[in-house]
């Protein structure tokens, strides 16, 4: 892949409006209250697979790269488990809060400024986390086909994203951003949301028999959905996919 095909996953609007909400990342009644609720079914469902495919009993000793850490809500949480996380984000205010907070919680996190177009290959993880991140890249494949080259061979790769649906306008884009005020209005662009046929397409390529074999062997182990339980202000999981889901992929 040349150095323009790398960069073209970076969108500048997207690192300057993330810089802007930096100090609320760890305000749980803040611009970020939805990711603190939405934090907890999430790490459950990520540490519950990698156990469940590695046949392990904790994932302690394994290494994760966070990729978009934002202010390390998930990379704090799951280096208490004891993995190994490095967590790198594009936007300087995201890891400088992250490591102000560190001070306080003494997490193990390596925290990086930089983005996966930077980061040197040589570094391979058991687990690459891009979660809620590839709505934010202008070139969703090439930053799929990058981020591939950090996995480990016997892997694992989440990306966790929003399907694009009206079911999805409706509640994740206008309800969220303009009537509930979970997140800043214009956090998301619903065009830029993905359906999860989208994502196994950016994953594969076509064989010399125009048969469909996925990038690197990359298997798709799991798939949920994500939704809101009023009655309980929870989240939990779903065979639901209209909106927010997670895929899990084995290299």
């Amino acid at each position: 892949m040349s150095a323009s095909e790398v960069n073209n996953s970076i969108d500048i609007n997207e690192i300057k409006k993330f810089s802007e909400m930096a100090d609320e990342w760890w305000n749980p009644v803040g611009k970020f209250k939805i990711l603190h609720k939405f934090n907890p079914v999430r790490i459950k469902y990520i540490v519950e697979q990698i156990l469940q495919i590695t046949g392990k009993n904790s994932i302690k000793g394994i290494t994760i790269l966070d990729i978009g850490c934002g202010g390390g809500l998930v990379a704090e949480a799951i280096a208490k488990l004891g993995a190994k996380v490095t967590a790198i984000d594009p936007t300087e205010k995201n890891i400088m809060v992250a490591k102000s907070h560190q001070l306080k919680s003494k997490s193990t996190v390596e925290y990086v400024n930089t983005t996966i177009e930077q980061l040197q290959e040589t570094r391979k993880f058991d687990v690459v986390l891009c979660l809620e991140v590839i709505e934010h890249v202008s070139n969703p494949k090439a930053f799929l086909d990058r981020v591939s080259n950090f996995i480990k061979p016997d892997g694992i790769l989440y990306v966790a994203t929003i399907s694009r649906t009206i079911k999805s306008l409706l509640l994740a884009k206008f309800s969220a951003e303009y009537i509930l005020n979970w997140v800043p209005k214009g956090t998301h662009h619903w065009k830029k949301f993905l359906k999860p046929s989208e994502i196994n397409n950016f994953l594969s390529i076509n064989d010399k028999d125009g048969h469909k074999q996925t990038k690197n062997k990359f298997i798709l182990h799991d798939i949920r959905g994500f939704k809101y339980n009023i009655l309980n202000n929870n989240w939990v999981t779903t065979k639901n996919l209209d909106q927010n889901y997670i895929m899990c992929y084995k290299a």
